[in-house]
């Protein structure tokens, strides 16, 4: 309590003429303070001065007079330049400068003994930690206060200025962070890649290059964050390094970098872990294909992701997203064969093709549908009542060879009736034409190669 408090009188304070009197909380500090003052003001030169002054400066920070502590510490800087004690006179002058908040003195002071001593590698050491912790502080302070772009350049001062120490990370994530509140995303990014650029071997590595990689997928800039996640994927290993090879492989598709993508998802397929990535890596190098117009190589890839997925016994926890995809896609490759047949003559032969052709299309889209993924069995049944309607008008369209058949003739006209009745009701459903093709008619398709008399065709109506 104040009221207990003893006060401690010491004239002429550091050889000054002033008086400094301060508070202590027991007799033996006041006797302790009043004795080192007397030993320096009776030896100023003595052998163990210094080690006095040292001692009466910690007791005035430890009962909360760290000014007077400082100028103790200053005296010996100045007046004993070549004592061992000095180097540890700086860093305590620069941590109470710390305590008291005031950061940008700490960091200077700090500085000084980083400079000033850098023989002593532990000494150094030390005094980079506190000078990066001193900055980061200020960082904080700006951030509080709403100045992001100065918290920004001073979280990227610490993380490339202080690249070993342990605050490099936060200061890292901290400067990406202000970056992008400040509106350039971009920055945040090449931060991330300047030091990895400077610190090829820091063991956090890793680490800048997902941060990197993210922060380009933001602004769409994908060839560059797929490099980031590949930089990511060669300094680590197991899952992480295999999730960072299927995120390449993602922005690669993104930036329609075909050969790319097909690349880095093979390469998956033989080193992930995760089947429903393999599985969906495998599609998607079948849609690499596509794109690329590489029609054989798609099919066999759409053909080994279904494939992959029949050969799991335990399928509960597998995603069928992707193998229906494939599915769907070997479907429409089937379409593409279906529509190259083109009714010539012989009539006979070429019917019989396009027919055949149109079973395997049909069960391809069905097989699709088949794994009740919504967005592939809506897509596949709309598409096997379009392959109906597509088979439908190639028939109609078709040359009729001379002597054609009256039972082909009458199918002919029944198929031009149908198709007018179907776009005149737009009510009548996919599933509706189907059903009625199918049930009522496809079964005429066969028979007609061989039948010559005519068959009455019953066009359906709207409903």
């Amino acid at each position: 309590r104040d009221s207990e408090l003893i006060p401690v009188t010491l004239n002429r304070f550091l050889d000054s003429d002033s008086l400094v009197t301060i508070q202590v909380g027991n007799s033996p500090t006041k006797e302790f303070l009043l004795g080192c003052h007397e030993y320096a003001e009776r030896y100023p030169q003595g052998d163990r001065v210094v080690e006095v002054l040292m001692k009466e400066a910690e007791v005035l920070s430890k009962i909360q007079y760290p000014h007077f502590a400082r100028l103790i510490y200053q005296k010996i800087i100045v007046g004993h330049p070549n004592h061992p004690q000095k180097s540890m006179a700086m860093i305590l002058v620069a941590q109470s400068f710390f305590q008291e908040e005031n950061y940008k003195k700490a960091e200077k002071w700090y500085g000084a003994v980083a400079s000033g001593f850098s023989d002593s590698l532990k000494l150094v050491d030390r005094a980079r930690t506190m000078m990066s912790t001193s900055v980061f502080k200020i960082a904080e302070n700006y951030k509080k206060n709403g100045e992001f772009a100065l918290a920004a350049e001073k979280f990227r001062n610490i993380a490339l200025k202080y690249p070993a120490t342990q605050i490099t990370k936060n200061a890292l994530i901290a400067a990406g962070q202000m970056f992008e509140t400040s509106g350039e995303t971009v920055k945040s990014a090449e931060l991330f890649e300047i030091f990895i650029k400077e610190n090829p071997n820091s063991e956090i590595t890793t680490l800048c290059a997902l941060y990197a990689a993210k922060y380009r997928e933001k602004i769409g800039d994908w060839i560059n964050a797929a490099e980031d996640y590949l930089i990511a994927k060669h300094s680590t290993s197991g899952l992480p390094a295999s999730a960072s090879l299927f995120s390449a492989g993602i922005c690669y598709t993104k930036a329609r970098n075909w050969n790319f993508s097909i690349n880095i998802f093979e390469e998956y397929v033989q080193i992930g872990e995760d089947q429903n990535r393999v599985l969906e890596a495998q599609c998607r190098v079948g849609l690499a294909w596509f794109e690329l117009e590489q029609l054989k190589n798609a099919k066999s890839a759409f053909e080994l992701t279904v494939n992959k997925y029949k050969s799991i016994k335990d399928q509960s926890k597998l995603n069928a997203y992707f193998p229906a995809n494939a599915q769907f896609m070997l479907a429409e490759l089937s379409l593409i064969e279906f529509s190259r047949i083109d009714l010539t003559p012989p009539f006979k032969k070429s019917l019989n093709n396009k027919s055949i052709s149109l079973k395997s299309v049909l069960k391809a889209y069905s097989d699709a549908a088949k794994f009740r993924i919504f967005e592939w069995t809506t897509a596949s049944s709309f598409k096997i009542g379009k392959v109906f309607e597509e088979f439908a008008n190639a028939i109609l369209v078709s040359t009729l060879p001379k002597k054609s058949t009256p039972l082909f003739q009458s199918f002919q006209r029944f198929l031009k009736t149908l198709l007018i009745r179907k776009s005149s009701h737009m009510n009548l459903s996919c599933r509706n034409w189907l059903a009625l093709f199918r049930k009522k008619h496809w079964k005429h398709i066969n028979r007609m190669l061989n039948r010559q008399k005519p068959i009455t065709w019953k066009t359906p109506g709207p409903s």
